[in-house]
């Protein structure tokens, strides 16, 4: 996870992205540590408690060895956290499409 201005910054796999960008898939999991998560409380506060935006990213080589990048935005609705273990704590973000 990466924040710049008011976006969550994700990559994905090339496999799951389709998925993700036609909307079959409406969300991403990840761990996050403590320090991720305070960067994340202050974006929300940032964003005047009202979910961020989020941009999916996937970086691959085509068939001629060339290095593509994707990348789509949508709206995230909601954000549920499970409790920490060893440090360490699940994320489920959904989106929407905009």
């Amino acid at each position: 996870m990466e924040i710049t201005g008011n976006y969550i910054n994700f990559k994905t796999d090339e496999h799951i992205y389709p998925s993700e960008k036609l909307g079959a898939k409406s969300n991403t999991v990840r761990f996050l540590n403590q320090e991720e998560l305070q960067e994340l409380d202050r974006l929300i506060i940032k964003c005047k408690l009202k979910y961020p935006k989020i941009r999916i990213h996937n970086y691959m080589v085509n068939d001629r060895q060339e290095s593509v990048h994707r990348k789509f935005e949508r709206q995230i609705t909601d954000i549920r956290r499970t409790p920490s273990i060893l440090g360490q704590t699940l994320v489920i973000f959904s989106w929407r499409h905009i």
